[in-house]
């Protein structure tokens, strides 16, 4: 049995929560506070020196960041499925799972604050703007790209760890463009087709857990 060390409305923590659902891994999630008295207090730092979360536990192996842990838990438990078999094809992966974290998600951050948290952080309307831009770029660069199985010639897309990273992103774009902020956001929800199966994967599950929006 896996431990997870986290909150659960962390998205981070949902990532892995969502991966040992599919992958049908046992585990049971302690709440850090709860069980620490906080994050940056040394018995939590002696598991994540980060102080973040999430962490898990695979019976005595330690290791935290919400992408490597997705990453390991697929690799351990579901290789040929949710971890591609190929090397190249899990590279390729892995190389979008990045690319989530260094240049999309820095430009999903300021939206997020300044649209959906709660209290917002007050943001400039031009700097709102170039962020709605950025972001809206990078959207549709993911969307152009053909999913792998339909590149290979399969069924059609599959799910791999590469959803659970790009869902927790693409999830304030959902509430973006249906709440009061979207006049102002809207351009930011992409109308290709890639990372739409990711949405319809992920809808489709039965293990995912509920998104809840700090």
């Amino acid at each position: 049995t896996i431990t997870l060390y986290g909150r659960a409305s962390s998205n981070n923590v949902q990532k892995v929560l969502w991966c040992c659902g599919e992958i049908g891994v046992p585990f049971k999630r302690l709440d850090i506070v709860e069980t620490f008295g906080a994050q940056r207090v040394p018995g939590y730092l002696a598991l994540n020196p980060n102080g973040l979360m999430p962490t898990i536990d695979d019976d005595g192996f330690i290791l935290g960041e919400a992408n490597v842990s997705v990453r390991y838990l697929c690799a351990k438990h579901s290789l040929g499925r949710l971890c591609p078999s190929s090397l190249a094809e899990r590279a390729d992966a892995e190389r979008w799972m990045d690319w989530q974290q260094t240049s999309l998600a820095p430009q999903m951050g300021p939206l997020f604050r300044a649209l959906l948290r709660n209290p917002r952080e007050e943001l400039p309307a031009d700097r709102l703007a170039v962020a709605v831009q950025k972001a809206d770029d990078l959207w549709r660069m993911l969307d152009a790209r053909p999913p792998a199985a339909t590149r290979r010639g399969g069924d059609g897309p599959r799910q791999i760890c590469l959803d659970f990273k790009l869902f927790w992103t693409r999830s304030p774009v959902h509430v973006l463009a249906s709440g009061p902020p979207a006049r102002r956001a809207r351009r930011v929800v992409p109308s290709g087709g890639g990372q739409k199966a990711v949405d319809r994967r992920r809808d489709s599950s039965p293990n995912r857990p509920d998104l809840e929006m700090i």
